[in-house]
């Protein structure tokens, strides 16, 4: 036979004391099942929401490490091509064999790598001759770089006389210079 007394606790539980077999009085403490899955519940969502967190920081931190080195690498690619400056400095329309030849003058601090030429919107293939390349160096100055460029005929090109031409040259740096000369 047994002996229970309830005490209320905070709506949460209850007291029992009841006698056991051997005659000593045992404390229990009985707990509602709605309380038990509620907190159950809330630690759930607390763990799915650091493991969410930890794979956002897990995807984060080298995404971002990357645009930082990606933007270090554009910024200095950019301040390269600021120092990078040229002119067109003289065109010579050969009638035999026909032919272009330009002659750009490197007036910036670093040495300049043509990458494309265009006359009148066409791409041409060109040749850099190293035998016809002079530099100079005016005293307390950048050395100034001349280049001559002969224009092949790939595709053909062929120049009438009397006509004007758009030249436009491009380097590996994406500067550009444009300028119109006639025959």
């Amino acid at each position: 036979m047994y002996q229970i007394v309830v005490t209320s606790c905070i709506n949460m539980a209850a007291l029992v004391v009841y006698k056991c077999w051997s005659g000593h009085a045992v404390l229990k403490i009985l707990r509602r099942k709605k309380a038990l899955s509620t907190v159950i519940a809330q630690v759930i969502m607390l763990s799915a929401t650091m493991a969410l967190g930890a794979i956002a920081i897990n995807w984060a931190v080298p995404t971002l490490q990357l645009y930082q080195s990606n933007a270090g690498i554009y910024y200095e690619q950019r301040a390269k091509a600021l120092k990078e400056s040229f002119i067109i400095e003289d065109v010579w329309f050969n009638p035999s064999p026909n032919y272009v030849n330009i002659t750009i003058r490197n007036v910036g601090s670093i040495e300049i790598q043509i990458a494309a030429l265009y006359i009148n919107g066409t791409s041409y293939s060109f040749t850099l001759d190293p035998s016809k390349r002079q530099v100079t160096t005016p005293e307390g100055q950048y050395p100034i770089r001349t280049y001559k460029i002969d224009v092949t005929s790939t595709p053909h090109f062929t120049w009438v006389a009397g006509k004007k031409y758009l030249i436009v040259i491009a380097t590996q740096r994406g500067n550009q210079v444009t300028s119109m000369w006639g025959t």
